[in-house]
């Protein structure tokens, strides 16, 4: 049996069919496709990728089967799609997700059809695994599904550790394995014994530190966004068809808008030298005149208008309304005394911290950095 040595799992042992499919092309071409998009842009050392994050979730996968005691098959279906569960995802990783999947309606979960279109499809079904079930595992769809897709799950295991080692943010590790150790499955659902109830709690905080720091730092957003921006333009002038972004890695996409339309070819070269728009205007979603889901609903509106006022192309004038995400870490099931308590009840601190992370979305408008003083004062007069 071969191994690997992982930067943060240390030695990982590869069994036959682990090495077939790590050896496809599908999975190969995880290698050159960012974990934290353009979070390099801000942490210099955050340069790894979804090809050695896989093989981490494959590896603390199997570490939770053994610890539930599932047998060889199951263990051995988990295990594949842990390994193949991000295979799917487009250039940047979650950059270019959100644009996939508006004009594809497929998500990077959905890797059905590219295990169908490739050898992986062979590799499963010769050694006995059904590729539907894969897809299953990785939607959550079963009982012994919740190792890769639940509140506390391999997945988040692994992107925590290791993109808290690769950022150098020492506020978002925690003490994994003790956790895989106190997790049991019961009634249907993955239980943390608490006795790890402290360990639960330092992933939350792992969770909202990294949101803050990582996430959703505004540098990375700025340039998540322009290439969103590019994409779209692409896609919006037949230059591309979306279902190729799909097949890209990192500078497969930034090389083709260089060679497109004269806007995204600024973006890319804005982006090759992160030379990125600014913050022209920022605030809470509590502090502006209208809803969130008004601006959402009107973004492009509200560009046009504020592109007007600025007499400005409206391609230089983006609205960022994303929001934090929920945090499905805080439902986890903790094993009490009175029986099992969502994480955010049995825990007084990650309740505190949900009602902070829950209050900490902004609106943001970016623009290039000669138009950020126009474009702030007619933001305030629309917003304000």
């Amino acid at each position: 049996m071969k191994q690997i040595l992982d930067t943060i799992h240390g030695h990982i042992k590869i069994d036959n069919i682990t090495k077939e499919l790590i050896d496809t092309n599908e999975f190969q071409r995880l290698r050159n496709i960012k974990q934290l998009g353009f979070a390099n842009f801000v942490y210099p050392g955050a340069n790894h990728t979804r090809f050695e994050h896989s093989i981490g979730v494959m590896h603390i996968s199997e570490q939770m089967a053994n610890n539930i005691k599932l047998d060889q098959d199951q263990t051995k279906s988990t295990k594949c799609a842990a390994l193949l569960h991000d295979i799917n995802h487009g250039p940047f990783s979650h950059t270019s997700e959100h644009i996939i999947k508006k004009h594809t309606g497929k998500s990077h979960e959905n890797v059905l059809d590219k295990i169908h279109q490739s050898e992986i499809y062979n590799i499963l079904t010769d050694n006995g695994i059904d590729a539907k079930t894969i897809e299953e595992h990785i939607h959550g769809k079963h009982d012994i599904s919740q190792i890769l897709s639940s509140e506390i799950d391999a997945d988040k295991m692994d992107y925590l550790a290791r993109d808290s080692h690769y950022t150098g943010i020492v506020a978002g590790t925690f003490d994994y394995q003790y956790l895989i150790q106190h997790m049991e499955l019961k009634d249907h659902h993955l239980i943390v014994d608490d006795r790890a109830l402290k360990t639960a709690e330092q992933l939350l905080m792992a969770r909202f530190w990294m949101n803050i720091s990582v996430y959703y730092h505004h540098a990375s957003k700025i340039a998540d966004a322009m290439c969103i921006r590019g994409i779209d333009e692409m896609i919006k002038t037949n230059y591309i068809h979306p279902d190729e972004i799909t097949n890209m890695v990192d500078m497969e996409l930034i090389l083709s808008m260089q060679q497109g339309p004269s806007n995204t070819k600024q973006i890319a070269n804005r982006l090759i030298n992160r030379n990125l728009f600014k913050r022209a205007f920022e605030s809470s979603h509590n502090n502006i005149k209208q809803s969130i889901d008004f601006v959402s609903s009107h973004k492009t509106k509200l560009e046009n208008e504020i592109a007007y006022e600025a007499d400005i192309d409206p391609f230089n004038i983006i609205i960022d309304d994303s929001t934090y995400k929920n945090v499905k870490e805080m439902k986890a099931l903790i094993e009490t005394e009175d029986g099992y308590l969502p994480l955010n009840e049995a825990s007084q601190v990650v309740k505190s911290m949900t009602d902070v992370h829950d209050k900490s979305s902004k609106l943001s408008i970016y623009c290039p950095d000669e138009y950020k003083s126009k474009v702030n004062s007619i933001a305030c007069n629309i917003f304000k």
